[in-house]
């Protein structure tokens, strides 16, 4: 669930926030940064550099590296169609969603085993996966679209220290959270992140997939 950005600034105003924690205030001119562990653009890194995880379930529009010990003819990037499978040379369509790496490579050795290759060595990588998105507007000093690392969670803080951390004009007492269900209801969910800042021991405000998230400008 991407959703455009426009979208939500032509409308952030009229929404009524229906959840959330009621505005106490700035935190004035101090420009600090929720976290020291920012990529040199402020953003979450390059997708494609990502290592998906042992437990990462295969999806859609990813992309398989499969390599077959001494049978190049048989080695082969594939990217995982709408139905959940692959093509490959000789055993033909295979399908693999839902499958871990080692679950797909598994079956995919058993399928040349069963009646192509005797004793087959393959190995198999996710070279490029989907990940969940979230953007961040606003006041905030690099705004854009960053990334939900698979198999972790996303505070809000930590979204906003990806993109740079807070602006001098940050209304950090009141940041905005606009989400979507699947049934289409929108919801906007109104943080303290002054509150999230000053009290360690907070419970972070954990985002989704979709999720926009907008910083006003305060008033001086």
């Amino acid at each position: 669930m991407k959703q455009k950005t426009f979208c939500f600034l032509a409308c952030i105003l009229s929404l009524t926030p229906l959840v959330g924690q009621s505005e106490s205030g700035d935190t004035g001119g101090n420009d600090q940064s929720t976290s020291t562990s920012t990529s040199p653009d402020g953003r979450l890194g390059n997708i494609d550099s990502m290592v998906a995880p042992a437990n990462y379930r295969i999806q859609p529009s990813d992309i398989l590296s499969i390599q077959v010990y001494q049978q190049q003819d048989l080695n082969k990037e594939v990217r995982v169609e709408a139905d959940g499978t692959i093509s490959l040379h000789l055993v033909g369509r295979v399908n693999v969603e839902g499958l871990t790496v080692s679950d797909a490579r598994e079956r995919i050795t058993e399928l040349y085993d069963r009646d192509y290759l005797v004793n087959p060595q393959l190995d198999l990588q996710v070279i490029q996966f989907n990940l969940d998105e979230v953007q961040v507007l606003g006041q905030v000093r690099a705004p854009g679209t960053i990334a939900i690392p698979p198999d972790e969670d996303l505070t809000l803080l930590q979204a906003i220290s990806r993109v740079g951390g807070f602006t001098r004009l940050a209304r950090k007492g009141s940041v905005q959270i606009r989400r979507e269900s699947d049934e289409g209801e929108t919801k906007v969910f109104v943080i303290n992140a002054s509150d999230l800042i000053s009290d360690p021991d907070s419970e972070g405000f954990i985002l989704q997939d979709g999720d926009i998230i907008y910083v006003e400008e305060r008033f001086i």
